[in-house]
């Protein structure tokens, strides 16, 4: 027994006609009574009688009608069930940032999607730029927010800049340097630094103005290191030394530190990268944002 044949036998019953029934079911006749044919042998009884007027129902096929009619729309209600959770399920996209990405755009972009589109759910995951990279190419991510180097151009991903952003130093209150606007990094050829900690994925201000001071002609003198931005301003406002940290990290609020610019600019580049061909009905209104 097939589902189709239940819904032909019910359709035959509500029309009264096995006619009428072809028209509505867009099928041959001699195909409708053949499928017909086939569920009255699986029953091994008549289902329809014929008379002038069109068909009846035997008793046979008035039992079977109400068992026909609850099958189909229990059939019909698991297909209903099974495509909202597909839907839900596919509503969802997972978003990676880098702990160094100026999060306030993200934040801003998350909100107004939600905002938009509330059936979105969007997670967000914490990951260094080159895992997240990794992650897109598996399709374990659908978009991330990466901090971007020349090494990246190689991964088959689209890019859409986001932000550029300088590299600043922080001094402390009373410092020589505090009440400049503007310095040349070799100024700070004889100071004690502060700096963000190592990490293997190399993924940190510190790699860039570790270059910068050695092209400038000087090894930076560090007294002490931290992965926590906070804890950096923290010894920069003691006066355990200075830093060299992007210009986001103005908006973390500790008293007793001057930010100072540099020249030349020292620029970080910041990008939302995607899986080429990727985009969908749910990954495109958050693409939408990102330009806007």
């Amino acid at each position: 027994m097939e589902l189709r044949q239940l819904r032909y036998f019910v359709e035959i019953a509500d029309q009264g006609s096995f006619t009428r029934a072809a028209e509505t079911l867009a099928i041959a006749q001699p195909a409708l009574t053949a499928q017909i044919h086939k569920l009255e042998a699986e029953f091994n009884a008549q289902l329809f009688v014929r008379t002038p007027r069109g068909v009846i129902l035997t008793e046979v096929g008035l039992a079977v009608l109400e068992q026909a009619r609850r099958t189909i729309d229990a059939a019909d209600s698991t297909l209903r069930s099974a495509q909202l959770a597909g839907e839900t399920a596919s509503a969802r996209l997972v978003v990676g940032f880098s702990r160094i990405f100026p999060f306030f755009p993200i934040a801003r972009t998350v909100r107004r999607v939600r905002r938009d589109r509330p059936n979105i759910k969007i997670e967000l995951r914490e990951m260094w730029s080159m895992d997240q990279m990794d992650a897109l190419v598996s399709g374990a991510l659908d978009i991330g927010f990466v901090h971007y180097t020349e090494e990246h151009e190689d991964r088959d991903l689209v890019i859409v800049p986001i932000a550029e952003e300088t590299v600043m130093a922080a001094v402390p209150d009373g410092h020589r340097l505090a009440t400049r606007r503007q310095i040349a990094l070799t100024e700070l050829a004889d100071e004690d630094f502060v700096v963000p900690a190592w990490t293997e994925v190399g993924e940190t201000v510190r790699d860039q103005v570790m270059a910068a001071c050695l092209r400038a002609g000087f090894q930076p003198h560090i007294v002490q290191e931290s992965s926590d931005v906070r804890i950096l301003l923290g010894l920069v406002s003691a006066g355990l030394g200075v830093s060299l940290l992007s210009s986001s990290s103005r908006d973390v609020k500790i008293r007793g530190v001057h930010y100072v610019s540099i020249v030349p600019k020292l620029e970080m580049r910041f990008v939302a990268m995607y899986r080429r061909g990727a985009t969908g009905k749910f990954l495109e209104p958050f693409l939408e944002r990102i330009e806007r």
